[in-house]
């Protein structure tokens, strides 16, 4: 008969004094054999091991164990007498012993239910095969070995401190899917480890649990931790990606310190409570908007101080606190949103400065409510901010889609522009091409009031509206100081226009052809330069102007004197 499996070939032959075995390609095949003792003794491959334990669990006499003996073992070196060193005197065989090579057969010692303490704490051990049964891996049990690789029983719940402490030569472990619980300094320093998957099961990382592993390669994903404790994965730097699950609620001191390797969005769930200082510090991959959950009060100093590639962050109105030093020297950052209406206590300016490589400062806006700008600016630390203070932008609500269209494919972002993005406008759109400049000649344009948010503009420039044959309303910016020729011409359905206070200078033909004008307003106390037959073809509109300055409008605009008014 072929057995697949050690378990099964246990039960069915473990004690028998008449079995022999015989390895057949990837089946073991066993028959009787006329040696009644040959089938009952576990081979090792590694003498040393054998020596021992036989010493401590077999019959010396002989020099060998039986399978039977092994799987009688309950306390495999558990009792302190064997931990560490006692008075200068080591006690447990496999401490430190340079000899030792192999012990897969430990797998046999199925009554035993936990590695104890130390147990095989700085021996050269490479390679073990651990029981299938144990529950629990007790503190430095492994620590400064050379194991290569491990793979953790899937009924193990609990990995002690230092289990793995500094174990150099480790290149990848195995867990089960019952572990729940990996304490401080687990797997610390292992800087040979690449591969460690994390089951979903793991609710707790403790401190420092794989802080140093330099070369560990893996897309965390941690769906029911709950706690990760401070320096879990400091300097894991070849870590691409962490997601964390609702559940967790804690993120210790340094958790992810020099994480440089983790990349994209980083997602911290509503829940988490607690965020530690340079929690993230220096990692540098991430990027897009970091949104601060609303459950967090405090955000510690430098927990984000490094992280270049983010562009944004938001910070909701639950939090009061924030440290020194938090978002320090974040290279590409575009804008900080702080939604809280008092100023929450800013331990240091230091948390918004950041000095760019290349010289010079980063000073992004500072967004905060509007109702709240003046009391930002005179807060406490706040104040060294206050030129970079401003009210929170607010998404540009459009009375005309095409409109809108056109402007956030040109300035917005996400389908909207906002009313910062549209102040941050400096130079807009204008020509007679139509890709560089999609309102020239655009007849399904129709309402643009809410031109007047590109506060940034001073100059309309040559043919920006020109031929947009069914607008009948627009706004201009109150800081223009120009209009370019043709910028409006034969806008045939505009109604009426009032051309703002700051405007100096009015190109030729601007207005001309908008025969659908009811009046004119221009509110420049000075006339404003005019070129060349710039309200013609106007539907002779009245002109209304300053009543103080009618006289000198109708000697300036002399060919539009009679239909020169004050403004009532």
């Amino acid at each position: 008969m072929i057995y697949k499996s050690i378990p099964e070939i246990e039960q069915i032959f473990l004690g028998s004094t008449a079995i022999g075995k015989i390895f057949n390609g990837s089946d073991l095949v066993f028959e009787k054999d006329n040696d009644p003792y040959s089938g009952q003794y576990i081979i090792f491959s590694d003498p040393d091991v054998k020596s021992i334990i036989v010493s401590y669990f077999g019959d010396t006499s002989i020099g060998e164990i039986t399978y039977g003996q092994a799987a009688a073992v309950t306390e495999f070196f558990s009792d302190p007498y064997y931990w560490g060193f006692h008075n200068g005197t080591q006690r447990g065989p496999f401490i430190k012993n340079t000899y030792i090579e192999t012990f897969d057969e430990f797998t046999y010692f199925t009554g035993v239910s936990y590695i104890a303490r130390q147990l095989f704490s700085g021996c050269y051990l490479t390679s073990v095969v651990l029981p299938s049964y144990i529950t629990e891996i007790d503190v430095a049990a492994f620590e400064n070995s050379h194991l290569e690789s491990i793979d953790i029983p899937s009924y193990v719940t609990s990995i002690g401190h230092g289990a793995f402490w500094e174990c150099s030569y480790l290149e990848s472990v195995t867990f089960g899917n019952s572990l729940s619980y990996i304490d401080e300094g687990a797997f610390y320093n292992c800087n040979s480890l690449k591969t460690a998957h994390i089951p979903d099961s793991v609710t707790y990382i403790g401190g420092s649990a794989f802080a140093g592993c330099s070369e560990l390669e893996e897309n965390l994903t941690l769906p029911n931790i709950i706690t990760i404790n401070g320096n879990a994965f400091g300097g894991c730097s070849s870590l691409s990606s962490v997601t964390f699950g609702n559940s967790l609620k804690t993120i210790g001191n340094q958790a992810f310190v020099g994480c440089s390797g983790l990349t994209g969005t980083l997602s911290i769930p509503n829940g988490v409570t607690s965020i530690g200082y340079s929690a993230f510090e220096g990692c540098s991959g991430l990027t897009g908007t970091l949104t601060i959950p609303n459950s967090i009060t405090s955000i510690g100093s430098s927990t984000f101080a490094g992280c270049n590639g983010l562009s944004s962050v938001i910070i909701p109105s639950s939090v009061t606190t924030i440290g020194q030093a938090v978002f320090h020297n974040c290279q590409n950052l575009e804008s900080i949103t702080c939604k809280a209406t008092t100023p929450p206590t800013l331990q240091s300016s230091s948390a918004f400065v950041t000095v760019l490589s290349g010289g010079g400062y980063n000073n992004y806006p500072i967004y905060v409510p509007a109702a709240s700008v003046d009391a930002y600016k005179a807060a406490s630390q706040w104040s060294n901010l206050a030129s970079r203070i401003q009210a929170i932008p607010t998404n540009i609500s459009f009375a005309d889609n095409d409109v809108k269209t056109i402007l956030v494919n040109k300035y917005g972002s996400n389908g909207q522009i906002t009313d910062a993005q549209a102040a941050a406008v400096t130079t807009f759109m204008s020509g007679t091409n139509k890709t560089n400049n999609p309102f020239f000649e655009n007849g399904n344009v129709e309402v643009f009031t809410e031109f007047r948010y590109f506060t940034g503009i001073t100059a309309i420039g040559d043919y920006t509206f020109a031929l947009c044959s069914n607008m009948g309303n627009i706004t201009i910016p109150a800081n223009v100081t120009s209009i370019g020729e043709g910028a409006f011409t034969v806008c045939e359905t505009l109604e009426a226009v009032t051309i703002p206070a700051a405007v100096t200078s009015i190109g030729d033909m601007a207005f001309d052809g908008c025969t659908g004008l009811s009046s004119i307003t221009c509110n420049a106390t000075t006339p404003p330069t005019l070129g060349y037959e710039v309200f013609r073809n106007t539907n002779n509109c009245p002109i209304y102007v300053p009543s103080a300055s009618v006289s000198a409008y109708k000697t300036s605009w002399s060919d539009y004197a009679s239909r020169i008014q004050a403004i009532s």
